[in-house]
């Protein structure tokens, strides 16, 4: 009765151990074929990534040279805006009769002398 016994277990083992060996079989069998599709594919990544890489290294160059052209146009804008404000307060001074441009010079001396205290 024990030969039996231990007999169905080494039969069960034996299947058990088959099935096993079959989806190991299985698994390396997809895993070569996904192994191959990714050395298939490999050479189109590559170039894809250089692509990129040269792609990120123009828009890096361009938004250098942006930066640089506001950078630029900031300081012309301050020159300009010291010009017009300048020119503006010029022509408003020639418009302003001569006695108001004295009072006026007069209020702007009083005002310097109020801060330099």
């Amino acid at each position: 009765m024990l030969y039996l016994f231990f007999t169905i277990i080494f039969l069960a083992e034996l299947i058990v151990a088959g099935w096993i060996i079959a989806q190991i079989t299985k698994a390396r069998k997809l895993v070569c074929e996904v192994n191959q599709q990714v050395t298939d594919i490999q050479p189109l990544i590559k170039t894809n990534i250089e692509k990129a890489h040269e792609m990120l290294s123009k828009t890096l160059v361009s938004l250098e040279t942006f930066m640089k052209f506001l950078a630029e146009k900031q300081g012309e804008l301050g020159t300009l805006m010291n010009r017009n404000i300048f020119s503006t307060a010029v022509a408003v001074v020639l418009k302003l009769p001569f006695r108001e441009i004295l009072s006026l010079l007069e209020i702007v001396i009083k005002v310097k002398k109020i801060l330099r205290k």
